[in-house]
C-alpha cells in the first residue's frame, strides 16, 4: 500500500536528484534498479518517487513517464527503448512460465505412470 500524497508538496519544483529519478522511472526502471543506477538504497529511491508523485500530483508511474516526456526530460527514443525492454522482459517471463508449466506437467505424468496399476506388475 502506498503512502498518501502530501498536500504541502504539491506544485513545488522537482530537485535535480528527483529529475534524475524521474528520468530513470520514465525509462522503465523499478525502484531497486533506480537505486542501483544512482548509487542509493531502494528506500531512498522509493522516497524520491513518492516525493515526485506528491509534487506533480501524479500517482501513476506510466503517467509520470508522460509527464517526463512532456517536460523534455526524456526523448521519444528513450521511451521506445523502455517499451521494447518491457516487451522483451514480458516475452522472457512468458517463456519461463511456459517452461515451468511444461515441467510440472511432465512431473505429474511421470508420477501418474509410476503409480499406475500397470507399472506395479
Amino acid at each position: 500500500m502506498s503512502k498518501p500524497l502530501k498536500e504541502d508538496l504539491a506544485g513545488r519544483p522537482l530537485t535535480k536528484r528527483e529529475i534524475e529519478v524521474l528520468v530513470l522511472l520514465a525509462t522503465g526502471l523499478d525502484n531497486a534498479h533506480i537505486g542501483k543506477r544512482l548509487g542509493i538504497c531502494d528506500n531512498t529511491a522509493k522516497n524520491a518517487v513518492w516525493s515526485i508523485k506528491c509534487k506533480t500530483r501524479i500517482e501513476s508511474r506510466t503517467l509520470l513517464a508522460f509527464y517526463a516526456f512532456g517536460k523534455g526530460h526524456v526523448t521519444s527514443e528513450q521511451i521506445k527503448v523502455a517499451i521494447a525492454r518491457q516487451q522483451r522482459k514480458a516475452k522472457l517471463e512468458e517463456r519461463r512460465m511456459r517452461n515451468v508449466t511444461v515441467g510440472v506437467e511432465e512431473k505429474q505424468r511421470k508420477a501418474m505412470t509410476e503409480h499406475s496399476p500397470q507399472s506395479q506388475s
